[in-house]
């Protein structure tokens, strides 16, 4: 429990004296023991976001009873300073935490907080998802081998996300398409626009000849076209 108190409260501070910078506590410990045991042990002690305090309220909290635990919000927070962590993250919470961050079956509207962290995220995708980050994503989002069954992680992510609000659909759209240059040929995210078109678009001729052309031009994926067009 002291651990997490210490963790949550910024009065716990690293001193980087090569960079002349000081660091927040989760900062610190992911440099201390590396990314794989502070994954671990951040899921273990994930909770959900405190919707009745504020973040400092929540971090100067003595006697708190959930001193024990480590709030999802608190932890971004302090990442926020550092995108390719916070994108490390938010990417360990969606894959092994979703009854946290993509999944409420008791309400049909998840709380600001949550679908404010599906926005960084998708910014945060489109910074990174294609420097194939470790442990974050094994392989390019573009790959011609993926099957008209498989989804790419940030596939999975517009999936789960989009219903909720917080990355709409037609954002999407219009962030991905300027990201590409315009290029119907262009491979990268090619998947991904034509999942969304496809998926939350109008269903109109003009974009079905788009995820088409997404599919044989960009993604270069002659299957993934067939299914789309016997669909």
């Amino acid at each position: 429990h002291q651990l997490q108190y210490a963790l949550l409260n910024r009065n716990y501070s690293f001193v980087d004296k090569s960079e002349d910078s000081t660091e927040p506590p989760i900062v610190a410990l992911i440099m201390l023991v590396g990314l794989t045991k502070a994954g671990s042990f951040l899921m273990d002690c994930l909770s959900p976001p405190d919707s009745k305090a504020d973040a400092d309220a929540e971090m100067e909290n003595t006697n708190s009873s959930n001193d024990s635990n480590l709030p999802l919000d608190a932890i971004a927070t302090q990442l926020a300073s550092r995108p390719k962590l916070l994108y490390w993250f938010l990417f360990q919470v969606f894959t092994k935490r979703p009854d946290m961050y993509v999944k409420f079956p008791t309400t049909s509207v998840p709380p600001l907080t949550i679908t404010n962290l599906h926005r960084a995220q998708f910014s945060l995708f489109l910074d990174y998802a294609n420097e194939s980050e470790g442990e974050v994503i094994s392989e390019p989002m573009t790959s011609t081998s993926m099957t008209v069954d498989s989804d790419s992680p940030f596939m999975s992510f517009l999936r789960a996300t989009i219903p909720h609000g917080g990355v709409d659909a037609v954002t999407v759209r219009e962030r991905l398409g300027s990201y590409r240059g315009g290029r119907t040929d262009n491979p990268v995210f090619a998947w991904e626009l034509a999942f969304v078109t496809e998926k939350f678009g109008k269903g109109t001729l003009d974009e079905a000849k788009e995820v088409l052309n997404l599919y044989l031009l960009g993604a270069k994926n002659l299957s993934m076209a067939i299914a789309f067009a016997e669909r």
